[in-house]
């Protein structure tokens, strides 16, 4: 649960050198542990430079400490894709260009019962396009009493531009630091969400991703490929080929089989 709600920029660096100018950015610690305590090297993941355009969306909603209901919430399933695209629709996927919203259907995680790792998870009908900035937004949402889903304190925070200061003085300095590190983004996604006709105000949870370049995505296959044509085709010489009988060996061989084959089917 470490990394939810996932995928988002908060794991994304600024790189130039990249086609999306960002970078995956995963610390040691950030993936899940097995039981031993060793976390997922996160070194692969760190060489792109955005994420899956197939992504799972996860995000976690345990402060009622009874699960999010999503037929209770209206939510679409995989058997009403369309109801995703409805304007009232408690989840949303957009991209952040505001040109498209992403058909999708959503569900809970079936591995679990315990309220604090059930997580909501956000299905695409369709793959999301290469190097391509995608918001999510989520809101309306009851739990199985039929209660109103809040929204977690932190997001509320960022959401209700409670001040810095205010933030401070509720858990210290450096958790007020990393709250206003995420002011700026997160009032980006504010604006363009309600330019979309999302209301901040009702909104439980947001964020954004973006999503890896066709080259971070293919680089490493296509290099692959290229050296293998640049090795050149070796020579060689193909000797006459001849037909005949089988030899004896081969013919006991088919007569043991069809032997065993009589008595299994006997």
């Amino acid at each position: 649960m470490c990394v939810l709600p996932y995928p988002s920029s908060v794991f994304l660096d600024p790189d130039p050198t990249t086609p999306t100018g960002l970078r995956v950015h995963y610390d040691p610690t950030s993936l899940p542990r097995n039981r031993n305590g060793k976390h997922i090297d996160p070194a692969d993941w760190n060489t792109l430079d955005g994420f899956s355009p197939g992504p799972v969306i996860l995000a976690l909603f345990p402060d009622n400490g009874v699960p999010v209901d999503l037929g209770l919430s209206d939510v679409a399933f995989h058997t009403s894709y369309a109801r995703s695209l409805d304007a009232d629709h408690p989840t949303v996927l957009l991209r952040a260009d505001g040109a498209e919203r992403v058909v999708h259907f959503a569900e809970m995680d079936v591995q679990t019962d315990g309220v604090a790792k059930k997580a909501l998870i956000i299905r695409p009908g369709k793959r999301l396009d290469d190097a391509t900035r995608y918001l999510v937004a989520i809101r309306d949402l009851v739990d199985e009493n039929g209660v109103a889903i809040r929204p977690r304190l932190a997001f509320r925070v960022l959401r209700d531009a409670i001040s810095d200061a205010d933030v401070a003085a509720a858990c210290g300095e450096a958790c007020a630091a990393a709250i206003a590190a995420r002011r700026p983004a997160m009032e980006d996604v504010f604006a363009r969400l309600e330019d979309s006709g999302v209301e901040r105000d009702d909104l439980l949870l947001a964020w954004d991703f973006t999503t890896a370049s066709t080259e971070s995505l293919t680089g490493w296959m296509v290099s692959i490929r290229d050296q293998a044509f640049a090795l050149g085709t070796p020579t060689f010489e193909v000797s006459p080929s001849r037909t005949g009988t089988a030899t004896a060996s081969t013919r006991a061989s088919s007569r043991v089989s069809r032997a065993r084959s009589k008595r299994r089917s006997s």
